[in-house]
């Protein structure tokens, strides 16, 4: 699993007035720059989704992976 993560880059982000980068799976040391929501999605080689409570936006949780490709397969049946 931890291999799977890894390659997935997960990036777990909380919500001010921009999203700060709190929690990275496999900590590359690099600093991650605060960003819009807008930003995130955007991205072409990122999946990312806002959290929401209460109907606000608290934070967004993104994943390094081309768009094109499906977060889930066929073969895990996740």
């Amino acid at each position: 699993m931890a291999d799977a993560l890894a390659e997935l880059g997960p990036t777990l982000w909380v919500r001010t007035e921009t999203l700060h980068a709190v929690g990275l799976w496999s900590d590359s040391g690099q600093e991650v720059e605060p960003a819009m929501m807008a930003a995130l999605e955007d991205a072409p080689r990122r999946h990312a989704r806002a959290v929401v409570r209460g109907g606000a936006p608290v934070g967004a949780l993104s994943v390094e992976r081309p768009r094109t490709q499906l977060l889930s397969s066929e073969r895990t049946g996740c």
